[in-house]
């Protein structure tokens, strides 16, 4: 499961992804309002956030390696998640 909030410190609204039947590689776009500042990667595998829609790789991204990684202040824009392959 992934969790995004959109404050920092993990304020204001949540959205949570249930990953469990995500393919590794596919890329999950986020609505197009909604821009976290904080993230959780609650799954065991790892997830990458990307700033691009698409999850251009050539685009700023990041990955948080999976197990219960908590970011409390995102140092991109996320516009998207992927399960890392």
């Amino acid at each position: 499961m992934a969790c995004l909030w959109g404050g920092q410190e993990y304020g204001d609204t949540l959205l949570t992804k249930d990953l469990r039947n995500t393919n590794p590689g596919d890329c999950i776009p986020l609505s197009g309002d909604f821009t976290p500042k904080s993230l959780a990667n609650r799954s065991d595998r790892d997830l990458t956030a990307y700033s691009d829609r698409n999850c251009n790789s050539d685009k700023p991204h990041r990955t948080y390696p999976g197990g219960g990684t908590f970011t409390p202040k995102l140092p991109i824009t996320v516009a998207a998640i992927k399960i890392a392959q």
